[in-house]
């Protein structure tokens, strides 16, 4: 379970509502100051989560177990803190509203079933890339992390890189 993973020294990561909530804030913004599409402003703003992901990541990765799951945790309370904080770019606690304009280059449908489509869509593109990864160089440099990240380090792969470059895609797919 839960504990299992923190205990095992996994790399349990419990601050994704934080990479959520910058991939939103930066497409709604980007659409209501700029009139940027959202369909853009979904892959800014995942780039902007991606980037926060190896800001906070790759200092936070020296720590194990429950120590690097708690600083997760803080980091996505300290970016709640600072969407209320400025309640002139995100309106603090009350949040952001976009204009009911449907069409399909605003991402506002009129239909409820057309965002079942897209969360389709988005299932099928995280699951291509999760296969894709799972195949991949780094795939395999990630299960031998997962086994034993001593062993992993002794046969010569870089889990620092592997892990930095698993949490960015990561905080990509969830802002997206």
């Amino acid at each position: 379970g839960l504990f299992d993973q923190v205990k095992s020294g996994r790399y349990l990561s419990l601050g994704h509502t934080a990479f959520f909530g910058i991939g939103a804030y930066a497409s709604t913004l980007l659409f209501l100051q700029y009139g940027l599409t959202p369909w853009i402003g979904a892959i800014v703003g995942g780039l902007v989560a991606s980037i926060a992901a190896f800001a906070i990541s790759y200092p936070c990765f020296r720590l194990r177990g429950p120590f690097f799951t708690l600083s997760t945790i803080a980091f996505g309370e300290v970016v709640r803190i600072l969407a209320i904080y400025f309640r002139d770019l995100t309106r603090g606690s009350v949040g952001l509203q976009i204009p009911f304009k449907p069409s399909l280059a605003n991402v506002v449908f009129q239909r409820k079933a057309s965002y079942l489509y897209l969360s389709v869509g988005l299932l099928l593109l995280t699951t291509g890339i999760a296969w894709w990864i799972k195949r991949s160089k780094l795939g395999h440099s990630l299960v031998a992390l997962r086994e034993d990240e001593d062993a992993a380090e002794a046969v010569g792969i870089n889990t620092h890189w592997a892990k930095l470059v698993a949490v960015m895609v990561s905080a990509l797919l969830t802002a997206l």
